[in-house]
């Protein structure tokens, strides 16, 4: 069981050639976290009129939701290496995310990457009406900034099903997906906020996220809440698996469990707190800071 004072220690399962494969099982964590940036930024490559929500100022808003908010400090042996923010907007049946993770702390001392992106789309179904509302995307756009190689990635879709275009392209691999037979994922962005968004005990995990990242598919599945422990908190048990788009050799390799917590807020709903899992090469912990 884990409590309060369950020490933020560990190392980031940042591992191999690679960036786009070893932030993997990162990304399973920041799946169900809310992570945030304290100004929702548009990307480069979106304009001030792209990124105005498309909705009458005269339309009474009946779907509009608290927006997500908060910020993020994963955590290596006790020191800081990087810092995680998102913020989610929602109004009228649409919703607006955006994300940054960059590396800090004597770890980006040493290695500076970075990771923004953003989307944006409808809500399915009647959201903060029902306590579950599911996500649509539309438009993402993503830049990521390292020293091995600088990308900036878009993903439109139509009909639910993603295209793909990549700055520098990606180089072609005998085992890539087919954007267009995607259909039933979400983007990165869109699977962080389904995860992170505060939900009844009732309600809260007991589901599986698939993601396809514009060129991987994988899969965050949250088990059954646990009962609140001694400190207020439950604890979900949950699981990343790859699914397709990887290396033969990543595929065999087993699933990546990790553990979430979350606590009551003044609403009665429940909002992650952290989330903490074994690598590899040490315990990676994902605390909130605010």
């Amino acid at each position: 069981m884990v409590g309060r004072n369950d020490r933020d220690h560990g190392a980031l399962p940042w591992r191999g050639r690679r960036r786009a494969t070893t932030l993997a099982p990162l990304t399973a964590i920041l799946a169900v976290a809310p992570l945030v940036l304290l100004v929702l930024l548009p990307l480069p490559g979106l304009s001030a009129e792209d990124s105005t929500p498309q909705t009458s100022p005269e339309s009474p808003d009946q779907t509009a939701g608290p927006p997500i908010e908060g910020l993020f400090d994963l955590y290596i042996g006790g020191l800081r290496a990087a810092e995680m923010t998102v913020t989610a907007s929602f109004k009228e049946g649409r919703y607006k995310a955006a994300a940054r993770i960059a590396t800090a702390g004597m770890i980006g001392g040493v290695f500076k990457a970075s990771i923004d992106a953003a989307v944006e789309g409808r809500l399915i179904g009647e959201p903060f009406v029902t306590d579950r509302p599911w996500f649509e995307p539309e438009r993402y756009r993503s830049e990521s900034l390292n020293p091995r190689q600088d990308r900036r990635v878009a993903m439109d879709f139509l009909a639910g099903a993603p295209s793909v275009s990549a700055e520098p392209a990606y180089d072609p691999r005998p085992w890539e997906l087919d954007p267009s037979s995607q259909e039933d994922s979400l983007d990165p962005i869109s699977g962080i906020v389904a995860g992170l968004s505060p939900a009844s005990r009732g309600t809260l995990c007991n589901r599986e996220i698939v993601i396809f990242d514009a060129r991987r598919r994988y899969a965050v599945r949250l088990d059954a809440p646990s009962t609140p422990n001694s400190d207020g908190e439950i604890i979900c048990e949950a699981e990343y698996r790859r699914v397709a788009g990887f290396k033969p050799k990543l595929l065999k390799r087993p699933p990546f469990p990790f553990r979430t917590v979350f606590l009551e807020r003044a609403d009665g709903l429940w909002a992650f707190e952290r989330a903490m899992g074994e690598t590899p090469i040490g315990t990676a912990v994902l605390r909130r800071r605010r």
